[in-house]
């Protein structure tokens, strides 16, 4: 049976982008798909529940290498450990598998070496079934539990040896030696333009290696506990600040955008311009990813696949373009940086740039927001206003805001969303979200220098002061400040990108 899978580019309820992937994903037969390898048209995935690797060729999958008919009274596949012809071997876990020499090596984690496929037969490159640690020639060497594999610009094979928080190197003469101990349980790896790029899934973060000198590219995994855990959480955002959970692969397109496949978090994520932000998430409405493993980068898409799930999914690496939105306008940069960061929806041709920025589009911005800094956040509650049923499209949106007290409502207990907003009560929101998040907010300065200062609702005083003061709204040539005015929507996502940056979101 084979299965189109979609890839769903979901933020929660509230950012929605659904594309339809062209890659065709066959039954794997119950399998757990981990490293996935595409050469032209021919995919090669390691399934660790079957232990065998597939190869998928006009969307029919085929065992490569590996005997599965091997298995327990409950009837799943026996680990196991014996190099023979393809069909005959058996593997124990196979987790990657990148092209070697004149043909394939397959980590095994599950028998603690790197597996190696080529004229018809498995042998072993590197390690024995006992684990250890020790540099060497071919099966003299030892690793514990190999993940990642890469292959680097000299034919040499950097191996992720996660037992020993170590990169080792098997060279194309057989030797294996150790490059870079100290780490917490990499995983994936990646070879691009001269440097090593690591998913350090023990501390969550992602790593830059490049001769001696190791970067950390993105996540925070702060100090050990007690228990000897890192710790990990969900936030886009600087990379330096990002927050990863347990990530397991790594790609690198070759603008140096960097693609992650976050675990732990069930999502996909994306470093940019020195930015992480969130491709697609799992969510209740579509369980294809749920625990993303393997990634790689092809043409403008990158291929993921999942170990929970067994899927393969392809997602759109392009950024959306908006058909009334022209690279040379002034806004454009903020339109494109909104898209990035999941601020706004790509789902639609156009942005109407001169439109009015409703209540409800606002708000849902800001929420998109919060889901950057805390991609765990619920966005819903439980706050009533007297428009906001739930059968009311942006119900969601508005509980939560009126339970994390950016809203409160009209005098009349409404929501209106579809009401064009003021120029004030952007601000009055923005000052009440920053509040709330315990930043600084303290206004300076009076509303002395505009005409209309005095005007300002006294709701909005100090959020305007505070604006004002920082440069997130400015007055017209006119020295007027316009309070009640409204905003159009490419001016409220210009705002909202220069108020991120301001605050390091």
């Amino acid at each position: 049976m084979k299965r189109i899978l979609p890839a769903v580019l979901l933020i929660c309820a509230i950012l929605t982008c659904a594309v339809s992937a062209a890659f065709v994903s066959p039954d794997f037969e119950g399998g757990m798909i981990s490293g996935i390898w595409l050469d032209g048209g021919t995919l090669y995935a390691a399934d660790i529940q079957n232990k065998v690797v597939w190869r998928v060729r006009d969307g029919e999958a085929a065992v490569l290498a590996g005997d599965r008919s091997y298995r327990d009274a409950s009837g799943v596949v026996f680990p196991d450990y014996f190099d023979a012809a393809l069909t005959e071997a058996r593997f124990a876990e196979p987790w990657a598998i990148v092209p070697f020499l004149e043909g394939w090596a397959v980590s095994d984690a599950g028998s603690n070496t790197v597996r190696y496929i080529a004229g018809g037969k498995v042998m072993t490159a590197a390690g024995k079934r006992e684990a250890g640690f020790l540099d060497g020639f071919c099966t003299d060497a030892r690793l514990s539990r190999p993940t990642g594999l890469a292959r680097d610009d000299e034919g040499g094979l950097y191996i992720a040896d996660t037992g020993n928080g170590a990169i080792r190197r098997l060279d194309t003469e057989g030797n294996l030696t150790t490059v870079r101990t100290g780490l917490q349980g990499p995983t994936g790896l990646c070879w691009h333009d001269g440097a090593l790029y690591i998913a350090e899934t023990g501390r969550s973060r992602i790593l830059r290696l490049e001769g001696n000198k190791l970067e950390v590219l993105a996540g925070d995994g702060g100090e050990m506990d007690e228990y000897g855990v890192y710790g990990c959480g969900y936030a886009d955002g600087p990379a330096a600040s990002a927050l990863f959970e347990h990530p397991q692969g790594v790609a690198v397109s070759d603008d140096g955008t960097v693609y992650i496949a976050d675990t732990g978090n069930g999502a996909v994520r994306r470093l940019m311009d020195g930015r992480v932000s969130t491709m697609a998430v799992t969510s209740e409405d579509d369980l294809l990813l749920a625990s993303p493993q393997g990634i790689l980068v092809s043409g403008n898409s990158i291929l993921v696949s999942d170990s929970l799930t067994g899927a393969i999914m392809e997602f759109d690496t392009r950024i959306h373009r908006f058909s009334d939105v022209s690279e040379k306008v002034w806004y454009a940069p903020s339109v494109r940086e909104a898209l990035i960061r999941g601020i706004i929806d790509g789902g639609s041709d156009t942005f109407r740039p001169n439109d009015p920025m409703t209540r409800m589009d606002f708000v849902r911005m800001l929420a998109n927001l919060q889901l950057s800094l805390n991609g765990s956040t619920v966005i819903n509650g439980s706050f009533s206003f007297t428009d906001v049923g739930d059968e009311t499209p942006f119900a969601a949106v508005a509980r939560w805001s009126g339970d994390f007290g950016i809203i409160t409502g009209k005098t009349t207990g409404e929501f209106a969303g579809d009401e064009p907003i003021q120029r004030q009560q952007m601000v009055a929101i923005l000052y009440r979200f920053i509040t709330i998040s315990e930043m600084d907010n303290v206004p300076s300065g009076d509303l002395s220098a505009f005409t209309d200062g005095d005007r300002t609702s006294r709701y909005a005083r100090d959020a305007m002061v505070w604006a004002v003061s920082r440069g997130i709204i400015n007055g017209f040539p006119d020295g007027s400040l316009d309070p009640f005015g409204g905003a159009t929507r490419a001016q409220a996502v210009k705002m909202i990108v220069y108020f991120m940056d301001m605050y390091g979101f």
